[in-house]
């Protein structure tokens, strides 16, 4: 049996007792089970390189933020 990745290329593999995770192109990381290779999730990406995390997000940069006025 084999799975659809989805990606243009795969670059790492861990194999666990309970999970296959397969690190792929642009910093996907697919998620499958072991036993049947059915998909279970893709993990979010990781924050782009330079960006300070910690500062959090700027005021009007975000529209999930926006709260319509009453």
């Amino acid at each position: 049996k084999w799975v659809e990745l989805r990606t243009t290329s795969a670059n790492s593999i861990s194999v666990g007792d309970n999970l296959i995770v397969i690190g792929c192109a642009e910093g996907v990381i697919r998620c499958f089970n072991p036993f049947n290779l059915n998909f279970i999730s893709t993990l979010p990406r990781p924050h782009a390189l330079g960006v300070d995390v910690a500062k959090g997000l700027v005021a009007g940069k975000s529209t999930s933020s926006h709260q319509p006025s009453a």
